[in-house]
């Protein structure tokens, strides 16, 4: 799966490392790192021990570069088909298993290459997987239907049929390599478990994160909130108005010219006499 191999390079160096030509050339190394290479037929992970074929480098013609070649050791990425290599289960579904290889690279197992005899695929609901609707002349909404009627049944586990061991996510599993497939600069692969001993491994230990010191838990609606003031409401319009009649009421010793003075102060017209009130002054003079 993983391969060193020694390769030689063509260096075109560009002119703002004619100074510092060792930088040139890790600055062209780097640009192929995680890349596959069809040359070596494998994905480039890492490089060492460079070294400069010739003290001397060619300009050619009117190009501002500098030519020269660079050897160096390389480890690849190039696993080959047949060969028997384990992936960690991110993914599972009726129709195939997910895996990642070296916490890098993707994996998957179609539901073909997935022996029934060893193998059964159960939904959360303790249901099988739905069947796959046959192909008739409306298949396309027949496979719809299914999809809808068996929504329940895509979130699941594989269970080894023998041991009844689960196949959860994060379970260590080894496969047979059938084909790997390049997609623009990385590779995908596809594998089996066809004639493939299957031997449980250890549960997956999940790791609980540690809470910050700081972390405010909010409980239920009763509780009360720690540390947070509740917001003091604003008095209303009305509530205004009727305190402002309140304070004027209560100053009964005040004579009424000096309550006419306060009701001003408080943004009120004086009250206005009556004509009853008038005649009655008038009669009394």
């Amino acid at each position: 799966m993983f391969q060193t191999v020694s390769a030689t390079f063509y260096v075109h160096l560009p002119p703002k490392f004619m100074l510092s030509p060792s930088k040139g050339v890790e600055d062209h190394l780097n640009r192929m790192l995680l890349k596959f290479n069809e040359r070596l037929g494998g994905v480039i992970l890492s490089y060492s021990n460079v070294s400069f074929l010739s003290d001397r480098a060619e300009i050619l013609y009117d190009s501002p570069f500098a030519h020269f070649s660079v050897q160096c050791d390389m480890l690849l990425f190039a696993p080959e088909v047949g060969s028997r290599i384990r992936g960690i289960i991110n993914k599972q579904s009726p129709t195939h298993i997910g895996l990642l290889v070296s916490n890098l690279f993707n994996a998957s197992i179609p539901k073909a290459d997935i022996p029934e005899s060893t193998f059964a695929f159960t939904s959360d609901d303790g249901s099988a997987a739905p069947a796959e609707a046959e192909e008739t002349p409306s298949g396309h909404h027949a496979r719809r239907r299914s999809r809808n009627t068996g929504a329940a049944a895509l979130s699941g586990h594989w269970v080894h049929s023998a041991s009844h061991t689960m196949l959860d996510v994060g379970t260590e599993l080894e496969f047979v390599v059938t084909g790997v497939h390049r997609a623009h600069d990385f590779v995908n692969i596809s594998g089996s478990l066809v004639d493939v001993d299957f031997v449980p491994s250890p549960a997956p230990i999940a790791r609980a994160a540690a809470a910050p010191a700081n972390l405010v838990t909010f409980g239920d609606e009763e509780e009360e909130l720690v540390g947070e003031a509740a917001p003091i409401a604003k008095p209303t319009a009305a509530e205004g108005k009727g305190k402002r009649k309140r304070k004027l009421s209560e100053t009964t010793d005040v004579a009424p010219a000096a309550a006419a003075e306060i009701a001003v102060e408080e943004g009120q017209p004086p009250a206005k006499k009556s004509k009853k009130a008038k005649a009655k002054k008038q009669a009394a003079e």
